[in-house]
Order: structure tokens, then sequence, then C-alpha cells
């Protein structure tokens, strides 16, 4: 579960991240955008999402709704901290953010194991 969150946080500082954050925002306001993104995207998410339950699976942990409710904050948090390394650039401040979040995500799945 770790190095699924460090996956996910290795985005942040990526023009990549920050490209797709804008797709992502353009969906809203273009049909034939959001046709032609829409479908890789919820296959994405979909695999990513059962990925991380047969790793919770396999430490015993079968809450669906708690993981899907952290992933949607994990979510979250990432893509504010995409924002902010757009909007000012401060890659040690980003980097502890990150490991304050990632403690936390761990604690929350696993309780005081981490």
């Amino acid at each position: 579960m770790e190095n699924l969150i460090n996956a996910n946080f290795e985005m942040v500082g990526r023009p990549e991240m920050a490209a797709l954050l804008e797709i992502h925002l353009a969906r809203r306001n273009d049909p034939d955008l959001d046709a032609e993104v829409g479908p890789s995207t919820r296959r994405f998410d979909r695999r990513v999402r059962l990925w991380a339950y047969k790793i919770l699976h396999a430490a015993g942990i079968y809450a669906a709704e708690m993981h899907l409710s952290l992933q949607l904050l994990n979510n979250a948090v990432t893509r504010g901290l995409t924002v902010e390394n757009i909007r000012n650039p401060n890659p040690a401040a980003i980097d502890r953010a990150i490991k304050i979040w990632k403690r936390q995500m761990l604690d929350l799945i696993f309780g005081n194991k981490t």
C-alpha cells in the first residue's frame, strides 16, 4: 500500500500531472473531450481501486466504503499538491506535506502498525 501511495505522489511535480488536471477540468464543458477521455479514465480508476482492494484484502482489511473515502481523499491531496506545485513550486515543502499525508493515510488504513 505504501508503494501505491508513493507512486501516486511521484506524479505531483511532473508536467504530465498538471496536463492531466487541465484535461479533467476541460471535460466539464467539452462533451467531445469527455466522450474521448472518460472511458479510459474510468477503466484506469477501476484498475487502481481493484489493485488497492487486493492489497487491503491480503492485509485482512475489508472496509470497502472506508477505502473508497480514503482513495478520494488521497486523490484530492495529490491534485491539490499538484496545483500548489504549479502556483508556488517548493519541492521541500511539498515533500514534507507528502510524508505527513502518507503517514496519516497508512495510520488510517492500518492503525498504529505503521
